[in-house]
């Protein structure tokens, strides 16, 4: 009785080096590695026939909030009253 041996194919992908180390070190946590972790998820696509996350739509506090962990926001403010007013003006100008 012979076994096949199962052709095995190489998959590659490009991401941003700041995320890989990210993914790389939340793996680790659980005491996998990079391609392991990758791995597991990908069986567990074709294992379920879907797609293993939760996705929902984004909303302009989504977007507001991503952009202030990026850094990505219009300026400095002293106090909350200076922020209201900058935002009033924001939204005038939006409209």
């Amino acid at each position: 009785m012979t076994m096949e041996k199962e052709k095995i194919s190489q998959v590659n992908f490009k991401m941003p080096e700041k995320d890989k180390k990210e993914v790389t070190a939340i793996f680790k946590y659980y005491g996998l590695d990079l391609s392991t972790g990758i791995k597991m998820y990908l069986k567990e696509v074709q294992h379920t026939k879907s797609i293993p996350l939760t996705l929902k739509s984004v909303t302009e506090l989504d977007r507001a909030i991503a952009e202030a962990d990026r850094g990505d926001f219009a300026g400095e403010f002293d106090s909350l009253e200076d922020f209201n007013k900058a935002f009033d003006k924001e939204i005038k100008n939006e409209n």
